[in-house]
């Protein structure tokens, strides 16, 4: 069921509350009591360990950093222009890059739902404590790669086969990846009720990455993870990684060299160079996320991770919201390479908010986007 349980605990408060003016005390009591055994059975059927199979494919496909958009045009200055002109020395922002990319099942036909600003990212995997993750990787790709889960333990298909984790899998191959999830995969002592991984490939990692091969695997406390959403104690979550992409790395980055229109490799300095570090939220740049909708006074989950090759402050930094993490108010999220920060919100302020890139510059260089607060559907605590 698809509805988190600060939602539930709110809905039948509003039930109770307006029957009592129509039930007897007994009556009214008899609903609260099978509204809380209503949600310790949603929690306690939770509980129950799982294998939660995806099926992912590894691809390349063409990518719009700078996509057109029904937005009002975006005003950028000559220096914005930098990453999002093409010209006989310049790529623009059309580039080739290599993804992972989930399907509904083993044929690999039918490519699963995947919300728009989730953008170059793998599918968010989603686990609880004690699960048994299992993941059929096929490589549609031209080049050998991997899927690695930093954080999550791993158990051979076949503990004969040593390399089914660690090896690359060659173009054309289809192989089965699983994880157990220990206690030391999720969320500890002081955690919120979930943590999250990043997964990616690990042939070259730098390159690898670079190349547009990254996603989370969000791993919840027993008996408050869902399949398809946010812990039970959440009721909006989103996936946000700010990067500077650097296409000068990439696998393809011979490939997007031969769109230039002057493709001599003599022509290509700094500025070329330069042109190609893609500042971007999931891909997207200068407010061309797709957007990011809640309502007033959920909570709302972020998992923020980053991915630079050179040092950037990438931290995510919220307007007019304060951010709870690790106990502390904040409005910014400060997340080191390699890992994912959690952090929680309640908007209280309709309408469009702006997050950016914390560090000097990054915001101009294309680091930035909006979420959107509609009014609540329940009464504000």
């Amino acid at each position: 069921m698809d509805i988190s349980l600060r939602t539930l605990s709110k809905t039948l408060g509003r039930a109770a509350c307006s029957s009592s003016a129509i039930f007897s005390s007994v009556r009214l009591n008899n609903i609260l009591a099978y509204s809380a055994l209503f949600a310790s059975l949603l929690v306690s059927t939770n509980a129950l360990a799982a294998t939660q199979t995806y099926f992912i494919a590894i691809e390349e496909i063409e990518w719009e950093y700078f996509p057109s958009t029904d937005q009002p045009a975006v005003a950028l200055d000559k220096s914005q222009r930098t990453s999002t002109n093409s010209s006989a020395n310049r790529v623009g922002t059309g580039y080739r890059k290599v993804i992972y990319r989930g399907y509904t099942d083993e044929s690999f036909t039918t490519v699963s739902p995947q919300p728009a600003a989730q953008g170059i990212l793998g599918p968010t995997l989603r686990v609880q404590v004690g699960d048994t993750l299992n993941v059929v990787l096929r490589n549609n790709a031209a080049r050998p790669y991997t899927m690695t889960i930093q954080g999550l333990s791993t158990e051979n298909k076949n503990n004969s086969d040593k390399k089914t984790i660690t090896a690359a899998i060659e173009p054309s191959e289809t192989r089965t990846l699983r994880w157990n999830i220990e206690p030391e995969s999720g969320p500890g002592p002081a955690d919120k009720s979930s943590v999250a991984w990043q997964y990616f490939s690990n042939v070259s990692k730098e390159k690898d990455m670079h190349s547009g091969l990254v996603g989370a695997v969000i791993v919840s406390r027993r008996g408050l993870g869902r399949r398809n959403g946010p812990p039970l104690d959440v009721d909006r979550e989103f996936v946000l990684l700010t990067a500077l992409s650097n296409e000068n790395i990439s696998w393809h980055a011979s490939d997007n060299l031969r769109r230039l229109k002057n493709n001599n490799p003599e022509r290509k300095g700094e500025r070329y160079y330069a042109s190609n570090m893609m500042a971007n939220i999931n891909g997207y740049m200068h407010d061309t996320l797709p957007p990011l909708d809640m309502n007033a006074c959920e909570k709302v989950r972020l998992y923020h991770l980053r991915l630079s090759s050179q040092p950037a402050d990438l931290g995510l930094e919220l307007t007019d919201n304060t951010l709870l993490r690790d106990g502390h108010r904040t409005t910014t999220i400060s997340t080191p390479v390699s890992t994912i920060s959690v952090a929680d919100f309640s908007p209280t302020k309709t309408g469009p908010h702006a997050f950016s890139a914390a560090g000097e510059g990054l915001a101009e260089a294309g680091i930035y986007a909006h979420f959107t607060v509609n009014p609540p559907t329940l009464d504000c605590e």
